[in-house]
Formats: C-alpha cells, sequence, structure tokens
C-alpha cells in the first residue's frame, strides 16, 4: 500500500466508494449508445459472409495473443488462476 494511504482507513484504496453525484456529462446530441448499437447490429447482420469470416479470423487471432499472454505469465496465487474459476464460482453459491 503507498505511504499516503496507510493511515486513511481505507481497506483497498483502488475501492473508493464515492458518495456525491458525477458532474453532468455534455452529450454531442448526434447518436445515443442504444441507436449505435442498433446501427451496428443491423450492419452486421447485412454483412457478407466474406466480411464476418475476415473480422471472425481478427478476433481469433487476438484471443489466441491474449491466451498466450496470460500463459506466459501466470497467477502467483493458484486460488486466483483461471482454472479455479469454476470451482470458486460453485462454492460461493452454496
Amino acid at each position: 500500500v503507498p505511504a499516503r494511504y496507510r493511515n486513511a482507513g481505507i481497506a483497498n484504496p483502488l475501492v473508493v466508494i464515492k458518495q456525491g453525484r458525477r458532474k453532468h456529462r455534455k452529450v454531442h446530441g448526434k447518436i445515443g449508445f442504444i441507436q449505435l448499437c442498433q446501427i451496428v447490429a443491423d450492419r452486421w447482420k447485412k454483412s457478407d459472409s466474406a466480411t464476418k469470416s475476415y473480422f471472425k479470423s481478427l478476433a481469433t487471432a487476438d484471443y489466441v495473443r491474449f491466451k498466450k499472454e496470460t500463459d506466459e505469465h501466470p497467477c502467483a496465487d493458484p486460488a486466483l488462476s483461471n482454472a479455479n474459476v469454476g470451482d470458486r464460482i460453485k462454492t460461493e453459491e452454496i
């Protein structure tokens, strides 16, 4: 824990609960999130199989890269590794 957080009385300084309301953010007014999702979904549905296969191959390549990076840097705590995720979920539900 950094020195500035040692006497703050916070168990985890990364998890700080904000009591006040967040500032209002200006919206650009061009398109909302729901409309954006609908447009992307419609374009994906209308795209041809060559386009879909291209993006699926990109996604597969990125997944392979991600798995390689995570396998190279295993978690030090075996209780937090990906192999035990199912076990943790089952025991937490009970």
